[in-house]
C-alpha cells in the first residue's frame, strides 16, 4: 500500500472507531448491560422461588390426599387449626412473662 492509502486507512479506522465509541456512549451500551445482567440474577432468583413454591405445592397436596383417606390425621388437622379439645381432655397454655419495665 502506498503511504497515502495507509494513512486514509488508519483514519478512516480512527473515524470508525470514534463513531462507535460516541455510539455506545449515547445509547448508554454499558448500562443497558448492567441492567441487562441484574435482570437475568432477578429472573434467575424468582425461577428459584418458583421451584421452592412448586416443591410446596406438591407437599400440601400430598398432605391433604393423605388427610382425605386418614381419618385419624383429618381429626387431628381440625384440631390443630380449630384449637379443638376432646371432652376430658386438659389444655396447658403457656405464654411469655410480661415484659419488665426499668
Amino acid at each position: 500500500m502506498s503511504e497515502k492509502r495507509t494513512i486514509w486507512y488508519w483514519a478512516a479506522l480512527a473515524a470508525l472507531v470514534a463513531a462507535l465509541l460516541a455510539y455506545a456512549q449515547h445509547r448508554d451500551l454499558y448500562g443497558r448491560y448492567l441492567e441487562y445482567r441484574a435482570s437475568q440474577q432477578h429472573l434467575g432468583a424468582l425461577q428459584d422461588e418458583r421451584a421452592t413454591r412448586q416443591r410446596k405445592v406438591v407437599e400440601l397436596a400430598e398432605k391433604i390426599a393423605g388427610l382425605e383417606s386418614d381419618q385419624l390425621e383429618k381429626e387431628a388437622a381440625m384440631r390443630r387449626n380449630e384449637k379443638l379439645v376432646r371432652e376430658g381432655e386438659t389444655v396447658f397454655r403457656f405464654e411469655a412473662a410480661p415484659a419488665q419495665v426499668p
